[in-house]
């Protein structure tokens, strides 16, 4: 082989290699606004071969981080490259393919966001609710259908991901802190209540991490779901609030006056009600409120002020500086009439029944005073003051009527009874805690400090009549009392968490804590005092807890074991009758616990947790003593009870995507008790009256799991369906009869099985949605006296809207099936329907509803409960069947 064919041959190879390694494209898709790259991005390649005109198109997405990479195929080619992401305006260039070179870097793609696009609601469905930023979730507010003049919360409750227990902010399934600017809200209840959907920009939902994580960057497990509300420029410093007035056919009313000046330095809140329905505002603070949702009229005067004030150190915080102070007056006055049938199980019999009416008024009073502080002693030391005085007053009145029986017999009724009580109480409640925080380095300490003081003066009377037919004789019992009481708790703790390296730290707590409780009852049966149940109790008890705690992170694993150790002493100077003693204990409880959390992805965690802890009995419940102030229920103390323990494990899988707005949680739950804490009970069959006394039980187990998923179908449609399911056994001792003292136990194992079906249809005036569900109880008993039960309970709602111009309309009938239950009155078929028409005027700040609450007076409030040793079902007294209507008012600000 001569030089040139050597030369020839090298050469052919070189040019060879650079062929097969050329023609690589690569990139970045990002957004132009924030510079964030856009997970899954479309890149569509379009190659034109220059020589003979064949074209082949291919289409690749971008990886977590914005970036695509390909080869292409042809050796020379006109590529034509265009990057589209929903929701922002697509890009294109174009190049020429060649040999140049191994890889071609070319110019990020900068996409722009297509503001109509996102604000197109009606468009087939089309409108994205929500994408990514890194790691943060942004919801586009414009892409959710709202009512003009809507208020944040309405659109909250449309967030996917974002749920609402019982007044409080969920973000899949876990607590949900609310923000402002980036700034904690003074007070989630007036935020989301009054502030309006237009002054919304948009709504972040990410994980904020603690001061300790961002001043060290090691991860320590206590990262708070943040949904931060941003503010459009020229609506902050503005009044909002709103009045109301609404008449109910039922001679209810209720009228609210409701302002929050919003402020990044002076934020005031004013709050004024009066009413008589089934709302009770419990708290209400500048900083948040409390609210009880009742299901009879609760009549209530109250009004409450609260004021704030905030400013930004010299240096560099998270969180300005502020104090704030609250006040306010409740009066409130509720009656509640309600039923019971008790089956209480015997050992190889029948079981008894008790059947109770009651009817309980309660009236209280409260003038309570809240006062709060944050500083920035420095760029790493925080300190918070807390304060709170309250003056109580209650009356309680009370009315039960009762008689027992033996299923056998129903017709033989044992005893029967007729109770009314009158309670009053009055005092001072006081409480003042501070906390102190600092980073230094890579440690964080932590100490606070806090002080509890109740005075109160009990008062109360109460006449029985009591009658047992076997013996046929008749007692009237007559009893008052007089019950000073007072408590002081008095708490200090230290912490300290330390960093070691980048990937773990770890802290160590000790917390100490005194309390005293004293109450001093003289009781009297026909003005003679009651020896037997006049007592004077001072317990005293001293609590020590060490707590050790780790975090560690590496790459997308989490580990954060934790372990508590807490030494209990408690002594109780008792004295009840001719029983006085000097009670005294102390115990060693051991609580460990572990969580382990995998990030799958940005929004997809696998979580897991395993944890046993253990739950002491009352010191008093471990005295012998004896209470029978009420002679048909005599209860018992038991010097023999042991501490319980509960063993408890968990999986879960919570994932959002952003493609079709699917949000997945899945869950495995199990627990075991050891040494629960069981009644036994003794029923006398002459009289009818019952003994109880606390004792442990043998121990049961439960498994759990639920899946819940929910995602846009397209042209309007939303889809949502939560199933679960728990098994599981337990263990009571069946009720002793008369000289009984044999134990037998009952075995009830029981299942659980639940599916609610959701499914929404929007269509620019129109919504429609369908609610099915449906729930499965069963329960069977080793005794093979006690009846197998199975309760089914099937509901299904539509709901049908529809808006014309300033006019809403809204039909939702209701179907309720019930089966399973003892009492015919519980096992129906319920036709229970509901209508609203609701009317906006003067620009929608003010609107009048008309609403009618089940037309055919058909909807029932009903409770059932079975254990292993009892079955109870009830009901209660609510307001429904009427017409109200009502007048709103909304105190708009708007954009300067």
């Amino acid at each position: 082989m001569d030089k040139r064919q050597l030369i020839t041959i090298i050469l052919t190879l070189i040019l060879g290699a650079v062929t097969a390694q050329a023609d690589v494209i690569k990139g970045r898709v990002l957004d132009a606004d924030t510079g964030e790259p856009l997970e899954g991005a479309e890149v569509v390649f379009i190659e034109k071969d220059t020589r003979w005109g064949d074209v082949l198109q291919t289409t690749i997405r971008t990886d977590s981080v914005g970036r695509f990479q390909r080869a292409c195929e042809m050796e020379m080619s006109k590529l034509t490259i265009t990057a589209s992401y929903f929701g922002y305006h697509s890009q294109t260039v174009q190049r020429m393919g060649n040999n140049d070179r191994d890889t071609v870097t070319i110019d990020d793609f900068r996409l722009k966001m297509d503001e109509h696009l996102l604000s197109e609601v009606t468009v087939e469905g089309r409108a994205r609710r929500f994408y990514m930023r890194g790691d943060t979730v942004v919801f586009n507010p414009s892409a959710f259908k709202t009512q003009d003049g809507a208020r944040l919360l309405e659109l909250i409750e449309q967030l996917p991901g974002v749920s609402i227990n019982n007044g409080k902010l969920l973000w899949n399934g876990e607590p949900l802190k609310l923000m402002m600017n980036g700034q904690q809200a003074f007070s989630e209840a007036l935020l989301t209540n009054l502030l309006p959907v237009e002054a919304v920009k948009d709504i972040k939902a990410y994980d904020k991490k603690s001061d300790f994580e961002q001043q060290t960057g090691v991860a320590d497990g206590k990262e708070e779901h943040v949904l931060d509300v941003t503010i459009k420029p020229g609506f902050m410093d503005k009044i909002y609030g709103d009045a109301e007035l609404k008449g109910l056919t039922s001679k209810n009313y209720a009228a609210h006056l409701r302002a929050m000046r919003l402020s990044e330095t002076d934020p005031l809140m004013l709050y004024g009600r009066v009413a008589d329905d089934p709302t009770k505002i419990d708290a209400m603070t500048i900083n948040g409120s409390s609210t009880n949702g009742s299901s009879t009229p609760i009549r209530q005067q109250m009004g409450a002020v609260g004021y704030s004030h905030l400013w930004k150190p010299a240096f560099k915080v998270d969180r300005p500086n502020n104090w704030s102070i609250s006040g306010g007056a409740s009066h409130t006055d509720e009656r509640r009439d309600s039923w019971e049938n008790r089956q209480t199980f015997l050992s190889g019999t029948m079981a008894t029944e008790s059947d109770k009416t009651s009817s309980n008024y309660q009236h209280d009073m409260k003038i309570p005073v809240d006062i709060g502080s944050f500083f920035n002693l420095s760029t790493n030391t925080k300190l918070d003051i807390d304060a709170n005085i309250t003056f109580n007053r209650g009356r309680t009145m009370t009315e039960n009527k009762q008689q027992t029986y033996e299923l056998a017999t129903p017709d033989a009724v044992t005893n029967s009874s007729d109770y009314h009580s009158i309670a009053t109480e009055e005092g001072f409640s006081t409480n003042v805690k501070a906390r102190l925080g600092s980073l230094l380095g890579k440690t964080e300490f932590g100490a606070s400090v806090s002080l509890t003081y109740d005075n109160m003066k009990r008062d109360g009377e109460s006449t029985g009549i009591y009658q047992y037919f076997q013996s046929g004789t008749t007692q009237t019992d007559r009893q008052h009392y007089h019950a000073p009481t007072h408590r002081l708790t008095a708490d200090a703790s230290l912490q300290a968490r330390h960093a070691f390296g980048k990937n773990l730290s770890a802290m160590a707590s000790w917390q100490t804590t005194y309390n005293n409780n004293f109450r001093d009852e003289q009781r009297h049966r026909a003005d003679t005092l009651d020896t037997a149940n006049s007592l004077r109790r001072d317990d005293d008890s001293w609590r020590n807890t060490l707590c050790l705690e780790a975090n560690l992170t590496q790459g997308k694993f989490s580990a954060k074991p934790m372990l508590d150790l807490t030494h209990w002493h408690e002594q109780s100077d008792y004295r009840r009758g001719s029983l006085d003693t000097l009670a005294r204990r102390d115990l060693l409880l051991v609580t460990p616990k572990l969580d382990l959390t995998y990030r799958l992805q940005k929004q997809t965690r696998l979580n897991s947790y395993i944890s046993y802890t253990s739950d002491r009995p009352d010191l008093i419940d471990c005295i012998g003593y004896r209470d029978d102030t009420n002679p048909l229920y005599v209860t018992m103390g038991n010097p023999d009870l042991k501490t319980s323990h509960t063993l408890s494990a968990s999986v879960g899988l919570s994932s959002m995507l952003t493609h079709a707005n699917q949000v997945l949680n899945f869950s495995v739950d199990y627990s075991k008790n050891y040494n629960p804490i069981g009644t036994i009970l003794h029923y006398n069959s002459q009289t009818g009256a019952y003994r109880a006394q606390n004792q442990n039980v043998r121990g049961g187990e439960r498994w759990g799991a639920s899946l819940s998923y929910e995602r846009d179908l397209g042209g309007g449609f939303h889809a949502s369906n939560s199933l679960s399911e728990s098994y599981g056994q337990a263990y009571g001792i069946m009720t002793l009869v008369d000289d009984a003292t044999d134990i037998t136990y009952n075995r009830q194992r029981s299942s659980d099985f639940s599916d609610q079906l959701r499914l929404q249809y929007r269509n620019g005036p129109l919504f429609l949605f369908l609610m099915q569900n449906f729930a499965w109880h069963r329960y069977t008993n080793s005794d093979p006296t006690q009846p197998r039960q199975n309760i089914y309970n099937y509901r299904t709602s539509f709901t049908f809207s529809y808006k014309l111009k300033s006019w809403e309309f809204q039909f939702i009938p209701d179907f309720f099936l019930d089966r399973g239950y003892m009492s015919d009155a519980m096992n129906t078929n319920r036709f229970v329907c509901n209508a609203r028409v609701s009317y906006k005027f003067l620009k929608n700040k003010a609107s009048l509803i008309l609403y009618a609450k089940d037309l055919f007076n058909r909807d029932t409030r009903y409770h059932s409960d079975v254990t292993a040793t009892t079955r109870t079902e009830g009901g209660s007294s609510f307001l429904h069947h009427y017409v109200s209507l009502t007048f709103n008012y909304k105190f708009d600000a708007k954009k300067k």
